[in-house]
């Protein structure tokens, strides 16, 4: 489920179906080449402002100022000088094509193995969440929910709750988004006195809380 609080901040609260999270993501590193961490970096939130320019250092000043050389001296070739050039730059073309073509087809079939890999693992996921589902469904084990929210590619906030019962966590969500939908301040299951009595009357666990933001709670 996704809900928006008032600071026009979206929130994700997801009840655990698969047993574990994606480790193979084809189309994460082909198409966006990023690899997807279900977790909070460590670190600081985000700067807000721009960041400073940075001064070329003096290495890298002398390092463009030979490229700008070799550039002016390609420049200055004359026209009878490109008679035995020419076919120097024809095989220097063809085998960068040619490295260009073995390289994208390196690529392209290391993207199919990866996709064979996440769709097997993939059916592995489904047969274990099957299997899980149904002592969940009787109150013998546990359901996972994750209240999350992003920023950029990577989590900003992430609170991971263990429920007694799969229709307990259903409904805990429901009444989570209910209250992400009115606060707009981050989500905190210990200091915000609301949510802290929600999760108190369903008896949930709380297994990991971890926030890039450490907004305080306004007291009620």
């Amino acid at each position: 489920m996704r809900v928006t609080d008032t600071g026009e901040r979206a929130w994700y609260l997801r009840r655990r179906f698969l047993p574990w999270r994606r480790l193979v993501q084809p189309f994460n590193i082909g198409m966006e080449g990023t690899y997807f961490l279900f977790e909070v970096p460590v670190g600081a939130a985000p700067p807000s402002g721009p960041r400073a320019v940075q001064q070329p250092t003096p290495r890298a000043a002398r390092r463009q100022q030979r490229r700008d050389d070799r550039e002016h001296k390609l420049d200055r070739v004359e026209g009878w000088q490109w008679l035995y050039r020419f076919p120097l730059l024809l095989i220097v073309i063809a085998l960068v094509a040619v490295v260009g073509q073995a390289l994208e087809l390196l690529m392209f079939l290391l993207f199919l193995v990866l996709c064979v890999c996440a769709s097997v693992e993939l059916a592995v996921q489904l047969i274990v969440g099957t299997i899980l589902m149904v002592p969940r469904m009787l109150g013998a084990l546990r359901s996972r929910v994750d209240v999350y929210t992003e920023h950029g590619n990577r989590l900003a906030s992430l609170t991971v709750l263990y429920v007694p019962g799969h229709w307990r966590a259903r409904q805990l969500v429901v009444d989570l988004a209910e209250l992400r939908r009115s606060a707009n301040w981050p989500f905190d299951p210990v200091h915000d006195p609301r949510v802290a009595l929600l999760l108190q009357q369903y008896r949930v666990e709380i297994i990991h809380h971890e926030s890039l933001w450490n907004t305080p709670i306004p007291a009620r």
